[in-house]
């Protein structure tokens, strides 16, 4: 007979089954058929014949394998001495198996009625019990399809949470998101209620890189040098993580809350040397986009980046990137930073900017987070056509709020006007057609740009004629005169 590869599984198994043998639990087999029984006549339908059939199928099922009394399933065993004198009476495999799960699974002596299975081999009760057990659970997973083509047509009612709440963890890690808060010794805290802690005078939340350096043996000091030696910048950062094997050490070092380096030490030779294996960006937040894309622009024009503990040079290297992949850094790196400034000034999360992007989704951005600022912007070069239902040509244009979607992100755009003092208006209807509807065309001066400005987000009610730009985009790396926008 071929026994289950993992005994462990196969105890685990059991464990699971022990409650559906057990009289004084809830789910018992006894109980829960009659719970089945009642609750199919108080909904009024009753079992028809072959749903009938298969209850007391199963039923009797289970009275066979889990009765009050193990009884004769298979096959029987008996010890003889050499001379075929009987060593012991004539034991039913059930009481084996029931042997094993009641003296070497989860008791140290056997029940009372089992003595007679201790007599005989812990493999032999184990085989009995991998015979027993795995029958039963086929008859549970029977019953269990059994109970859930009842629920499908309608003939019992179970609460969601009966399907819906977990019965095992599949990580071998298990973690809790939180937030830390301090303040200074002897500031007052308030009443806790959701929130009101980011609201307090004298309080702030701590960053995960802020909480693990609280305890002084995870300090790290990330240091950017020049070509001179000298310090550029520095971050503090905290070891996340150390994981050790027979012949390595690992440490994960996370800075900023945005950037996680991985080194190894092989701690069989005499004399090791840190090696950097790789880093891995966090961008779960436009924060962390907008972190992790400076630190690694300060981190590639340094000339050395070191990662010091307690005072003492832990490890040293030069990291170097194309500049297409500083340019694409730089434009994600302001990117983020309207996202996050549209955060701070919306009050609201903005899903993390997780799409492609180009420079005309950077501009308009730019003018969306301008707008809500209160700014005066310049607009496109236009011109712009519209629908217009006065006979006379409008002296500005309005635009309804709205959303602008890059990816997953979707940035809400306030109402805002578009003018110029000298807009030059042209009518696009065809012969007659001067009513409601009407097509023109709306366009600044040649080699000027549109102006927008959104009264809703505080910005001024300009007079027409004295209409001009307050803020202009100021993204390094785009023309704001020659971008063909």
């Amino acid at each position: 007979m071929r026994l289950p590869e993992d005994e462990e599984v196969f105890e685990s198994l059991v464990a699971r089954l022990r409650p559906f043998l057990l009289k004084d639990e809830r789910v018992h087999h006894a109980r829960l058929f009659k719970a089945i029984k009642r609750m199919v006549v108080q909904g009024g339908t009753g079992f028809d014949e072959d749903r009938q059939g298969r209850f007391d199928e199963l039923r009797a099922g289970w009275q066979q394998l889990a009765g009050d009394t193990p009884r004769l399933q298979t096959y029987s065993v008996q010890g003889f001495d050499e001379q075929g004198q009987p060593l012991t009476p004539v034991v039913a495999d059930a009481v084996l198996a029931a042997g094993w799960l009641y003296a070497d699974l989860v008791h140290a002596q056997p029940r009372p009625g089992l003595e007679e299975a201790a007599r005989f081999s812990l493999a032999e009760r184990y085989t009995a019990a991998v015979r027993l057990f795995s029958k039963l659970a086929m008859l549970t997973a029977h019953t269990l399809a059994f109970i859930n083509q009842l629920r499908d047509d309608q003939l019992i009612e179970i609460g969601r949470a009966a399907w819906d709440t977990p019965v095992e963890i599949d990580s071998a890690e298990l973690t809790q998101e939180g937030v830390v808060f301090v303040a200074p010794a002897g500031t007052e805290g308030p009443a806790w209620i959701p929130g009101s802690l980011e609201v307090a005078q004298g309080w702030r939340s701590l960053t995960t890189t802020e909480a693990i350096r609280m305890d002084t043996a995870n300090q790290v000091e990330v240091v950017l040098s020049g070509d001179d030696g000298e310090r550029v910048a520095a971050y503090e950062a905290a070891v996340l993580r150390r994981d050790t094997t027979d012949t390595e050490l690992r440490w994960r070092v996370l800075v900023n809350d945005a950037v996680e380096f991985t080194f190894a030490l092989d701690i069989t030779a005499e004399v090791t040397t840190p090696r950097l294996l790789h880093w891995d960006l966090h961008q779960d937040t436009n924060r962390q986009l907008l972190v992790s894309s400076q630190f690694l622009l300060e981190m590639y024009s340094a000339a050395e980046v070191g990662f010091d503990v307690h005072g003492h040079r832990f490890i040293a290297f030069t990291a170097t990137a194309p500049a297409e992949r500083l340019a694409h850094l730089r434009a994600l790196s302001n990117l983020a930073q309207d996202l996050v400034l549209l955060e701070n000034r919306l009050g609201q999360a903005l899903h993390v900017c997780d799409a492609g992007f180009n420079q005309c989704d950077q501009v308009v951005v730019r003018i969306i987070r301008l707008l809500h600022e209160g700014r005066i912007v310049p607009f496109g070069y236009g011109p712009m056509r519209v629908a217009v239902d006065s006979p006379e040509a409008p002296a500005i244009l309005g635009q309804r709020a709205t959303e602008f979607g890059l990816g997953s992100c979707r940035i809400p755009v306030p109402a805002f006007f578009i003018g110029h003092p000298q807009a030059v208006v042209h009518d696009l209807s065809i012969g007659e057609h001067q009513g409601p509807g009407r097509m023109i065309e709306y366009g600044p001066p040649a080699g000027e740009r549109l102006i927008a400005w959104s009264p809703d987000c505080g910005a001024p009610k300009p007079e027409l004629d004295e209409l001009s730009v307050d803020t202009d985009w100021g993204l390094p790396d785009i023309d704001q005169h020659s971008f063909p926008w």
